[in-house]
């Protein structure tokens, strides 16, 4: 699915790939990654997570101790930042183009994300940057869609 995981010969589930970027984005904020942290945030169980990061340790894309805080190899990393970037793009897209609320646009584009192809987030990428941008010649493009859309089902 992502242009990394298929250059490096992984497919990784869907659940997988929310636990990377999880522990992508808890590094982000606070430097390291702890599994009650990673719990929380995905709000699943403890044992939940110890199978994911066993899993994702068995495939060298995160490093753990014991009872320690869990990090993302550098390959994990570029993987789990991949990720991000398509989930980034999915709920901008959904939320600035088509005027979803905020909530929801995160909420499908977490769904999403993990079925889309690289060339389709590409494009959605790009056609954001067009839409939003006023040197673009598409000045208006997202204001101007929400405003029809408001008004063609009254």
């Amino acid at each position: 699915m992502f242009r990394l995981q298929n250059e490096i010969g992984l497919k990784l589930s869907s659940s997988l790939e929310d636990y990377l970027e999880s522990i992508y984005l808890i590094q982000r904020d606070q430097t390291v990654a702890r599994m009650k942290d990673i719990a929380s945030r995905l709000g699943v169980t403890a044992p939940s997570v110890t199978g994911a990061i066993k899993s994702l340790n068995k495939l060298g894309l995160v490093e753990h101790s014991n009872y320690g805080y869990v990090k993302l190899s550098e390959t994990g990393g570029k993987i789990a930042a991949d990720i991000f970037r398509v989930h980034q793009a999915l709920t901008d897209f959904l939320h600035i183009i088509l005027g979803l609320d905020y909530q929801k646009a995160e909420s499908d584009a977490c769904r999403i994300e993990h079925s889309i192809e690289p060339e389709t987030v590409r494009r959605l990428a790009d056609f954001l940057e067009f839409a939003i941008s006023p040197s673009k010649g598409c000045k208006g493009c997202a204001q101007k869609f929400n405003e029809w859309y408001l008004e063609k089902d009254k």
